[in-house]
This record gives structure tokens, sequence and C-alpha cells, in this order.
């Protein structure tokens, strides 16, 4: 039986997580690097909120101390163990929970009728669950949807259900504090599908901009980082160059495309060495071929100028306010 590894405990041997985002084109495995990157922040929150928490606790039984109250000191420590207690008890059934629904998976992965059943079952009632405790505590309830971009809802063969999901949605501000992480893009005409250098100037600045993210990230949390990495939970990958300056780019801008571009450039360089050789660029390789350059640098420039002028349609004419700023000074 895989039993999951909880957040926060010592694995077998370290982990590895990236500083940068990684480029990768739609449809492509981006998961592996985004759940590896979101576990390691997780089990540096965690450190944080439990040092936070630790602190205060022993700073309230000091101040009680040193008041020459005893009584309250003992009461202070009986509520910190039987807080304690019930945070194992917690943690426990969670790990029942997370135990018996890797169970099922396993055998659902394997072509398991029923098991598939039970996951649909159980996932029915957890989403039930949730919505009455949406209704009964709305406001934890938002407080959690705002910190994520998704949020278990059903569907059914109602013919009003999607509006139900819309109402909750807004209802929630699912993602309100992370939206505003993403990169604005100006509409263009046409679909991106039909042309691929917008597709990867989309996708270079994503990119550059979730690297931008996490660094700031990193910076609230770097003493609870330092100790995670001193102690070989998680050990740090190599960061290219780029990535080093990605925290100095402006917020994406028409203004600021020049600086953009030049970021777009040495990144996809360095994170596909040979991507003049897709096939999305057979057009741009047969033109280049045409005008003699045949050499890779030259026929990457051609292309690598097409998406730099793609960053120029998308780029919104007016900046939006500094996103990252509420991350960089912490509260």
């Amino acid at each position: 039986m895989k039993r999951p590894l909880k957040h926060g405990s010592r694995a077998s041997k370290p982990r590895v997580f990236s500083l940068h985002a990684h480029f990768y084109l739609p449809n492509e495995d981006t998961f592996a690097d985004a759940i590896a990157f979101r576990d390691f922040f997780f089990d540096a929150q965690q450190l944080y909120l439990s040092n936070q928490v630790s602190g205060k606790k022993r700073k309230s039984i000091i101040e009680q101390a040193l008041g020459r109250s005893p009584d309250p000191i003992r009461e202070q420590c009986s509520a910190t163990s039987e807080g304690n207690d019930a945070d194992r008890a917690y943690s426990k059934a969670i790990d029942k929970v997370l135990e018996g629904l890797t169970t099922i998976f396993d055998a659902a992965e394997k072509g398991d009728g029923g098991a598939v059943g039970d996951l649909a079952d159980m996932a029915i009632m957890a989403a039930k669950m949730l919505e009455v405790a949406e209704s009964l505590h709305p406001a934890e309830a938002r407080s959690k949807a705002q910190g994520g971009c998704i949020w278990p809802m059903l569907i059914s063969v109602s013919l009003d259900w999607e509006k139900a999901v819309k109402k909750r949605v807004q209802d929630l501000k699912l993602g309100g504090d992370v939206v505003q992480y993403f990169p604005s893009f100006r509409k263009a005409r046409g679909n991106d599908g039909d042309y691929p250098a917008r597709v990867w100037a989309k996708t270079a600045v994503e990119t550059l901009q979730e690297s931008k993210v996490r660094g700031m990230f990193i910076f609230s949390r770097l003493a609870e980082i330092k100790e995670l990495i001193r102690t070989k939970r998680w050990i740090p990958a190599d960061t290219p160059d780029w990535a080093t300056r990605v925290g100095e780019l402006p917020v994406f801008s028409r203004e600021s495309v020049p600086e953009w571009a030049k970021a777009v450039r040495e990144m996809i360089r360095q994170q596909m060495p040979d991507f003049h050789l897709r096939p999305e660029w057979s057009n741009q390789r047969a033109s280049a071929k045409e005008r003699g350059l045949n050499q890779k640098g030259e026929i990457q420039n051609a292309i690598l100028d097409d998406i730099c002028e793609a960053l120029r349609t998308l780029a919104p004419a007016t900046p939006p306010a500094d996103q990252t700023a509420e991350i960089r000074d912490p509260k």
C-alpha cells in the first residue's frame, strides 16, 4: 500500500525544488515542477506557522509568569496540552482518509469499475459536506477560496447547475488573492492556436512571472526555507542566469516589452536549446532557408524575433499595479 507522505514530514531522501518555473507549452506535462514547489512552500509555511504559534504561547506564559499568576500559567499549559491532543487526533483522521483514498485510487487506476464508482461517491459526499460548511461559515470558506484557484463543486443534469456554480464562485471570490499575480494580456484577434509565436510569447511571460512570484514568496519565508535546506528535507536545483535576474523585471506592459523580450530570449534558449526544430516552426525554417539563413543561431533568432513581436501585440497599453509588492513586504 502506498502511504501518502505528510506535509512537513521527513522523507527518506531530500526532495528537489526549483527557484524558477520551467518553460512548458500548453498540453505538456507541467505538473511535476508545480507540485514539487507547492509541497516545498507548504512545508516552509507550516514551519513558519509552527514557529509563530509556539512563539505566541511562550510569550503568553512568560508574561503570566512575570505577573506572578501561577493559576493562569497552569491553565495555559493545560489548554496547550489539550490543543496538541486535538491536533494529533485531527492529523491522524486526515492520514486515515488519505490512506483509504490512496487504496481505492490504486484499484481504480488498475481498472476496477467499483473503485471508480467509490471514488465518485466519496467526491460527491465531500463536495456536499463542503457546501454545507460554506453555508454555515461563509467567511471562513471565502478566506480559503480566495487563496487558491480550484474549488470542488458538483455538476448535474439540472439545466441551471451552471448558474449555481457561477454564483458560488462569485460568492467565494475564488482566486481573489491569487489571480492578481497572473500577467495581463491584451485581447488579440484570431485564435491563439493559429499563431505559434503568440502561444510561445504568452507561455514565456507566464513562466517568467511565475518565477518572479516564486522568488518573492521565498523571500517572505527565507528563515524557514534555510532551515528546510539545512536539515536536507529540500535541496534547491541549479538556478540558470536568467532566473537570478527575473525579480528585476517591471510589470509586463507595452512600455516594458524590451526588457521582457530580452529575458524571454535568454529563458527560451536555456530551457529549450533546440526549440527551432519543433514542428510549429516549420514555416520559419523554410523562410529562413530561402533567405540563406541555415545556421542554428540564425534560425532561432528569426523565430525569437517573431515571438518578441507577439509580445508587443499582447502587452497591455497601461501597466497594472505592481502585483508582487505585498509579497516583497510581508506583514
